[in-house]
């Protein structure tokens, strides 16, 4: 059920972290060297050193990460003014509820190009979509704090609805299709980062629910040269490769468990 499926997918998201895995095999070289293991201790302290210069430096992330960030191309500017934009959460920080200030994460993006187009589409309805883990109260739930940031920006009340159950982006489509029941001939855009939009389109596909992706927070140009750069930039290298990699895990566990219809989902509805 939801309960196991989210603890595996949180847990296993957390043990394959790339980044990690380095440290984790540095750490383990060491210890088998303290204990005369010395060809396999030697191993795995090459192994994770190679690691961490190859991925640290080289254009590793950029060629797991482009692939995912391009999938789906942004809709024209001069499209007609659709009938609600839909916004996912994890953008709101952990320093947010103890500093009582909203603190973004790197995905912020989602929240602050949500606020653009609702000033670009005033009689577009917002949904923010997003639930936080053990969350007690509306004080510190995400789509609550998702909401006042975006009034501070200027976003009517009265157009903001939230939807602050969800913990997973197949519970993001499945609620906030219940939540809106949307109707045929509506145009509803989704927000969320450029690097989990095939992810999270395929789920919305998933559920019956056709929404037009409007991708945001992109990590890569797109441009040739990053193919064949070496960046003296390890945490932000390191980091992108971290994400892409959650990603195509996450894409890979969602279609085996059925809540996507294809490895990759893309632009044109799939012929199954």
């Amino acid at each position: 059920g939801r309960a196991m499926f989210l603890f595996v997918s949180k847990t296993f998201g957390a043990l394959f972290v790339v980044s990690n895995l380095l440290v984790v095999l540095a750490f383990a070289g060491a210890v088998a060297l303290l204990f005369r293991r010395k060809r396999f201790g030697a191993v795995l302290v090459w192994t994770a050193a190679l690691g961490f210069v190859l991925l640290g430096f080289g254009p590793m992330s950029f060629i797991v990460m482009r692939p995912l960030e391009n999938r789906f191309p942004r809709p024209p500017s001069d499209m007609p003014e659709p009938t609600g934009i839909i916004v996912l959460g994890g953008v709101v920080g952990a320093p947010t509820v103890p500093r009582g200030a909203i603190a973004l994460s790197q995905d912020g993006e989602r929240l602050s190009e949500t606020a653009i187009l609702a000033h670009r589409y005033p009689n577009a309805r917002i949904i923010v979509s997003g639930g936080t883990i053990g969350s007690r109260s509306e004080a510190d739930n995400e789509a609550f704090i998702s909401k006042r940031f975006l009034t501070d920006l200027g976003v009517d009340e009265s157009r903001i609805t939230t939807e602050s159950r969800s913990l997973s982006t197949a519970e993001n489509a499945a609620l906030t299709r219940e939540l809106v029941m949307p109707e045929p001939g509506q145009r509803w855009l989704l927000v969320t980062s450029a690097s989990h939009m095939p992810r999270a389109i395929g789920a919305f596909r998933r559920v019956g629910f056709p929404v037009i992706p409007y991708p945001v927070g992109y990590s890569t140009t797109g441009r040739p040269e990053e193919y064949r750069t070496i960046r003296l930039d390890a945490s932000n290298n390191l980091l992108r490769v971290d994400v892409a990699a959650h990603e195509w895990l996450g894409l890979i566990a969602y279609r085996l468990t059925g809540r996507i219809d294809t490895l990759l989902p893309g632009p044109e509805p799939e012929q199954e």
